[in-house]
């Protein structure tokens, strides 16, 4: 028989192939067993999961078939047939690990709701556990299952795959060809294609029924996610009181729950509500926020009718830590961004969930992709119904890296808008004052240097802001609204700040439009607060119960304490009313000053506050 190049890229096919039937029908298990479970799905939702499953699958399918490529490549060169064995062995060892742990995703997940995670694993490392959790039959019936599905697994192997071993190829320009394409094929089904971002669960989620999405997760791809960014370590390395006396501490900041709050709005009919989420545009290009005045002259128009929030820090620094701080109120912890846990993120309160309860219709918006960062999956369990991102807009509309230009967006959300019932709450994230700070427009601001390209990115969204608006008040859903605009994070530009300056960190919050009442136009709040704090003061004016919330701040509660908390990983940034600090964990010393010098029950409250979010940053997915 002769067997050339081809046959190499024939037995990487069959491996993928192998691996994408073993995936399919292991999920096709697990709809069994939902179904038996009184969960019951149309032909279109079973459809539909197994093909939003296939990119999942196909990167956990490359991991696999990597190590075989391995020895492949090396018995290409040596022709030790050892390499063959050692395939086969692989094989054979890793077809009944695979098999074990999609069966126990199954069990899990009819137990616990979650997909197959460290948890878990941790909990399989105990067997006396598992066998008392069990009966005899039970115990007997599942070995019996598992031997079967594992004989008929490897049988099938050896039949579809391992008959088609490639010989040797004596050529040495084929051997290093088939090694480069098909290094670069494993390689793009491991990230998941060119995509500027590496893939992650949101390339699975695509439905409001969370099982749906889960059942599209490959587990195996799920759990080594997990474990990498667990590193399996429940050690909490800012643990430096007692965690009753760390929560005695934040009891007290957070003022035993006491409420004062002072209404804002206008309270006839659901107000629809339009948050913006502004990239990057810290308070330093904000004129009433002692900014430079030529940035966002827009922007500060809408301030001198709108409730303008002074003194608000966002809490991490980067737009994935935004999302879970600004909706479900939980502040950006070091070391991880919890959005990218999707058994954490599931979770946490939302703010979307309570206004999707009220019969609100919730929409999503972003020229850029909406798998960064997890961001879909994490939209999709807030219940947003209907997510609009890059791959929506036509290439004529996009930069060189991230997506669409601001313009673009909010042109489109202004549209659907136009045919969404009322009452609506749709979220719309900016891109474009994004490095490297492309716009389509001509400058608006000279200079080449960075803060200039900076200021120029942050006009341009003003701008587009300002055409955003003027056809908004011409729609008749505009004098039931409120918009709330608000940034991600800070940024060192265009003042060239200190990196721990806290002041880098300081970001626009306004509360504007028809829903606002009247007599707070042009009015300023100067509370210190943070963004996870708008989940509180939110609901609070829609008389909803914020409880969940508990690291939100009703900003508008008049016997609040007035702090922020920015998060450095190694370091935490502290504003009070007495100034600001940074904490250096590493060494226990103050590294950043404005103001006064921080008093010992400051840097307490500041270290008590680190301790615990991370601690409920370790509890959240730990059943």
């Amino acid at each position: 028989m002769t067997i050339n190049s081809g046959s190499h890229f024939i037995y990487l096919l069959r491996q993928y192939v192998f691996w994408l039937l073993f995936f399919c029908f292991f999920r096709m298990l697990f709809f069994i067993q939902l179904v038996l479970n009184n969960i019951h799905f149309t032909i279109s939702e079973i459809i539909n999961t197994i093909t939003h499953a296939i990119r999942l699958d196909f990167s956990a399918a490359s991991y696999a078939a990597a190590f075989p490529f391995l020895l492949l490549t090396i018995y290409q060169f040596t022709g030790a047939r050892v390499f063959q064995k050692a395939i086969k062995i692989y094989h054979y060892i890793i077809i009944p690990v695979c098999t074990v742990l999609l069966i126990a995703n199954i069990k899990i997940y009819e137990s616990w709701g979650t997909i197959l995670n460290r948890r878990a694993i941790t909990f399989a490392a105990d067997p006396r556990e598992i066998m008392a959790s069990l009966s005899f039959l039970q115990l007997f019936l599942s070995l019996g299952f598992f031997a079967l599905i594992t004989g008929v697994t490897i049988y099938f192997f050896k039949q579809f795959v391992g008959r088609h071993f490639p010989i040797q190829l004596a050529i040495f320009w084929k051997k290093v060809f088939i090694v480069i394409v098909s290094s670069g094929i494993i390689f793009l089904g491991i990230r998941g294609g060119w995509q500027l971002i590496p893939i992650n669960e949101s390339a699975a989620y695509f439905s409001p029924r969370t099982v749906l999405n889960h059942v599209s997760t490959n587990p195996l791809w799920h759990l080594a996610n997990n474990l990498s960014k667990s590193k399996l370590n429940d050690h909490n390395p800012f643990q430096g009181m007692s965690d009753d006396y760390a929560k005695r501490v934040i009891s007290g900041l957070y003022n035993s729950g006491k409420s004062n709050t002072v209404e804002i709005l206008n309270h006839g009919s659901k107000p629809n509500i339009v948050l913006i989420m502004l990239e990057s545009w810290t308070a330093d290009i904000i004129a009433p926020l002692h900014g430079d005045i030529n940035v966002t002259p827009f922007f500060s128009s809408l301030c001198d009718s709108g409730l303008l929030f002074s003194n608000i820090y966002a809490t991490g620094r980067r737009t994935d830590q935004a999302f879970p701080s600004l909706l479900s109120g939980f502040p950006a912890q070091p070391d991880h961004s919890i959005i990218r846990f999707t058994d954490k993120t599931e979770q946490l309160p939302y703010l979307s969930h309570y206004f999707k309860s009220q019969g609100y219709n919730l929409s999503f918006y972003y020229g850029g992709e909406l798998g960064f960062a997890n961001m879909q999956s994490y939209l999709l369990y807030g219940g947003f119904q209907h997510l609009v991102g890059k791959d929506d807009f036509p290439s004529g509309s996009m930069n060189s890296k991230w997506g669409a230009h601001d313009e673009f967006v909010l042109d489109r959300q202004l549209t659907e808008l136009n045919n969404t019932p009322e009452p609506f709450f749709s979220m719309l994230v900016t891109l474009s004052s994004h490095e490297p700070y492309e716009i389509p427009r001509p400058d608006y601001i000279k200079g080449k240097d960075i803060p200039s390209n900076f200021r120029n990115a942050a006009r341009y969204t003003d701008e587009c802001l300002k055409e955003y608006f003027t056809k908004a008040k011409q729609q008749p859903w505009y004098k039931n609204t409120l918009f709330i605009l608000v940034a991600d994070h800070g940024h060192i530009q265009p003042r060239n700040r200190d990196y721990y300056d806290m002041l880098t960190h300081r970001i626009p919050l306004l509360f504007y439009g028809p829903a606002l009442l009247s007599s707070l136009a042009g009015k300023q709040i100067n509370n210190i607060g943070n963004q996870n704090d708008l989940a509180a003061t939110l609901l609070n004016q829609f008389k909803f119960n914020a409880q969940q919330f508990s690291w939100s701040n009703d900003l508008m509660n008049t016997t609040r304490n007035n702090f922020a908390y920015a998060d450095f990983d190694e370091s935490l940034g502290w504003v009070n009313d007495s100034g600001s600090f940074i904490y250096n964990n590493a060494t226990g010393k103050i590294d950043f000053i404005n103001g006064n010098q921080p008093d010992s029950i400051s840097i307490n409250q500041a270290k008590a506050y680190r301790q615990l979010l991370y601690q409920s940053f370790i509890d959240l997915g730990n059943k």
